[in-house]
């Protein structure tokens, strides 16, 4: 869905807002976005369970809850532990939605950028450098590009990763 807006600049002067485009709810697992075929410059790779996004227009907007609950709703989140769907793949950005049950754990690892995870519902612990933090709703971390660490969700959680 796209909304059109008009907006005031500092300059007094009333423009048209560029094209913004609405993503909401949607399905499939990681594993299909893994096997799924090469996607069009700017645009998600999509899956047989989750249609693709178009992310050609300069501003998109997710709602984040729903594209939580869709991931809820998925075989596999019903199969396993944890869901997850990446918005955004683009140069050394990526930005992927997580869903955890209680007590599902990421294993030890590192990423190749500085990443935030900020969490959206339940809570996590982030284990690294010999320290545990614990994530309510609404709290962000900043970790360290190449930081090896580990993520435990201490209730259902949904919580995004940036890595940039």
């Amino acid at each position: 869905m796209e909304c059109a807006q008009r907006w005031t600049g500092r300059d007094g002067m009333e423009r048209a807002a560029p094209p913004v485009r609405l993503i909401s709810g949607a399905g499939g697992n990681m594993q299909d976005s893994m096997d799924a075929q090469k996607r069009a410059p700017g645009q998600t790779s999509g899956s047989a369970q989750r249609p693709s996004h178009d992310l050609h227009e300069p501003i998109t907007v997710l709602n984040l809850l729903d594209e939580a609950e869709g991931l809820r709703r998925e075989p596999a989140w019903a199969q396993g532990d944890r869901n997850a769907k990446t918005f955004v793949k683009e140069g050394d950005l990526r930005v992927v939605l997580t869903v955890m049950k209680q007590g599902a754990v990421l294993r030890e690892h590192k990423v190749p950028g500085t990443a935030l995870i900020q969490v959206l519902s339940g809570r996590v612990r982030l284990g690294a450098s010999g320290k545990d933090v614990e994530l309510a709703s609404g709290r962000l971390l900043i970790l360290e590009r190449d930081l090896p660490h580990d993520l435990e969700a201490v209730e259902e959680s949904a919580f995004v990763i940036s890595i940039a």
